[in-house]
């Protein structure tokens, strides 16, 4: 009796089930909307223009409702490279000078001896030479005076030796790779049509002379790495507004940036103990010089006639400054010396200087130092009235007279010489 129950109800959901699904014929599958009918709605695609060396694509319509494309798209092939005095029109790109002469080095690798038969306007020196060697060194004095607007130096080379760019009087245009690792002496002396320079991170060193007479060069990026700018490296940069030193220089030669006349600000990083001879000679424009409280020297005429500078804080730690170190600075009001100088040599003549601190530490003041600054209307002194007057002044065919009424500050700290 149970299981003749149990059949009938199985039976009867069945006949529900079945009853269920004919009764509600909207939801059959053969009544569901056709959904490959759309009433398209067609919006304009901006097609993409080929390169030198990539395909390009037409406008084309779709349909903003289903996407569908409305139209065939034709393919547009690359246009190809137009070069123009070697250097693509579109694009930028330079092509590889041919011609070039090379000597190979034996291991390899070989070095740009010579323009050879090369007719170029502009020069791209390839990677690798006709040869197979890779292209590593470019040689001594290799386009010395040379009449070309553009160099460019593919990745790979390393060494730009002695004068290889010298002279070239129409340099405009200026790759340097990000390989390279070294800039001999000389090596883009007097290239005076050059606006500016980005030197890679690879190099640490800055040979002497090697900007020298880039008369026109406004900027100059040094990079994080470099240690050494040698001797008259940026010499006669008259035009120079720019050169931020990376925290890693370590030195600054002699004559490093003179005659810089249009630079205008400069801080010397932590780390750099001398600021050598004319350094920043007749830097004109130059308004601020930031100092390291490493900084342990200042060099002869290291800042002779920087005449915009008007306060200069010497860091105690300079323990010898060199005669006429500020000289002729006329535009300077104030001027706080070390903690560490015992002796005042004549570092100018300051025909603006209205303020000057003097450490306690001096010990002596020598002929002439304050003879030529007839604006000085206070010395603020780091020690006691009585310690002023143990110190030694020269005072010989009526030197440094100006001391004798002028006014005193006694135990001053720097801090009245802003």
């Amino acid at each position: 009796m149970k299981w003749n129950t149990l059949l009938v109800s199985i039976l009867l959901a069945g006949l529900f089930l079945v009853g269920c699904t004919v009764k509600d014929s909207s939801l059959h599958g053969d009544n569901l909307p056709d959904k490959t009918e759309c009433d398209h709605v067609a919006v304009a695609v901006p097609g993409t223009p080929p390169t030198c060396t990539e395909e390009g694509t037409e406008g084309r319509t779709v349909c903003s409702l289903c996407g569908e494309s409305m139209e065939t798209s034709e393919v547009l092939p690359a246009t190809g490279h137009n070069y123009k005095n070697n250097i693509c029109t579109a694009c930028g790109l330079w092509g590889e000078s041919v011609g070039l002469a090379f000597a190979s080095n034996g291991d390899g690798t070989c070095t740009l001896v010579g323009r050879g038969t090369c007719t170029d306007d502009n020069i791209c020196v390839p990677a690798i030479s006709p040869e197979g060697e890779y292209v590593t060194h470019i040689g001594e004095n290799v386009f010395q005076g040379h009449k070309i607007p553009g160099v460019y130096l593919s990745d790979g080379i390393e060494v730009i030796e002695k004068g290889a760019f010298s002279n070239m009087k129409r340099l405009t245009a200026l790759r340097l790779p990000d390989t390279l690792l070294s800039i001999g002496e000389g090596a883009f002396r007097n290239c005076v049509e050059l606006k500016s320079i980005t030197i890679p991170v690879g190099v640490d060193t800055i040979s002497e002379n090697a900007f020298y007479d880039c008369v026109k060069l406004e900027l100059a990026v040094l990079p994080d790495g470099l240690i050494e700018i040698g001797n008259y490296a940026f010499r006669n940069c008259y035009e120079l507004v720019r050169a931020d030193l990376p925290d890693s220089v370590r030195r600054i030669g002699v004559g490093a940036f003179e005659q810089c006349r249009a630079l205008e600000r400069m801080v010397i990083p932590e780390g750099v103990t001398v600021i050598e001879m004319t350094s920043f000679y007749y830097c004109m424009a130059l308004k601020e010089v930031v100092l390291p409280e490493s900084l342990q020297e200042i060099g002869f005429c290291a800042f002779d006639s920087c005449i915009s500078l008007q306060h200069v804080d010497i860091p105690d730690g300079v323990q010898k400054l060199e005669v006429h170190a500020f000289n002729a600075c006329s535009g300077l009001q104030s001027l706080v010396l070390p903690d560490d100088v015992t002796t005042l040599k004549s570092i100018g003549y300051f025909r603006s200087l209205e303020r000057v601190h003097i450490p306690v530490g001096v010990t002596s003041i020598m002929y002439g130092v304050f003879d030529d600054c007839p604006t000085l209307r206070q010395v603020c002194y780091g020690g006691t009235q009585e310690q002023w007057q143990a110190v030694t002044i020269d005072r010989k065919n009526s030197s440094n007279q100006i001391l004798l009424d002028i006014q005193m500050i006694y135990n001053c700290d720097g801090s009245c010489a802003p």
